[in-house]
């Protein structure tokens, strides 16, 4: 009965999917509401495993890091990946989703804090992108203050905390999957920039 149900549901959903959507089979318009279910049902296991804690600013280990600063980390954060790599969107939510699960599990100084920055947007690009940031041009962003040493050990700190578990969804996913849904992907294209990649 449930499955009949979930049928059901499924047949009427592919109502809401736009006709130009739904004859164009590069967009596998049968499985959209089948991918969303999914993202969903992953999101919820990582939020019962609690990959991040919506409240870890306020967390009494932590002393340097304000709701402010992480704001300003995040303007840093999008000037950087639009204005000098022109890098999708997908590799800032990444980049923001890893340095909040990093920081869930560890709170760091000011100071580490950036370092943290640096290297979450290194791990992103890596993974999101053909054309990502290489050492000697995170080595550029951060001004020289950090060592390629500091950023490898960050980078293999991040990983190991999060049991090399990069990719959770995040807005960008739900995003693009509803632009799809909506047939909105030529807005979305015009809106974003291409990658550099």
């Amino acid at each position: 009965k449930e499955e009949k149900e979930k049928d059901l549901m499924k047949g009427e959903s592919q109502y809401l999917i736009n006709e130009n959507i739904q004859k164009n089979p590069q967009y596998l318009s049968e499985y959209l509401f089948d991918i969303l279910e999914n993202l969903l049902l992953e999101e919820s296991s990582y939020i019962k495993r609690g990959y991040i804690n919506p409240d870890y600013l306020f967390s009494i280990n932590n002393n340097e890091i304000t709701p402010e600063i992480r704001l300003v980390s995040i303007n840093w954060l999008i000037m950087i990946l639009h204005k000098v790599f022109k890098f999708k969107e997908s590799t800032l939510f990444l980049s923001v989703q890893l340095v909040d699960r990093f920081l869930t599990k560890k709170m760091l100084s000011l100071h580490r804090t950036e370092l943290l920055l640096l290297t979450s947007l290194l791990i992103a690009s890596k993974h999101e992108e053909i054309d990502y940031v290489n050492m000697k041009e995170a080595l550029q962003l951060s001004s020289n203050k950090f060592t390629q040493n500091q950023i490898t050990s960050m980078e293999y700190e991040i990983l190991t905390e999060l049991n090399f578990e990069i990719i959770a969804p995040n807005m960008s996913d739900y995003y693009n999957l509803f632009c799809t849904i909506l047939n909105m992907t030529e807005i979305f294209t015009e809106c974003h920039p291409k990658s550099r990649g």
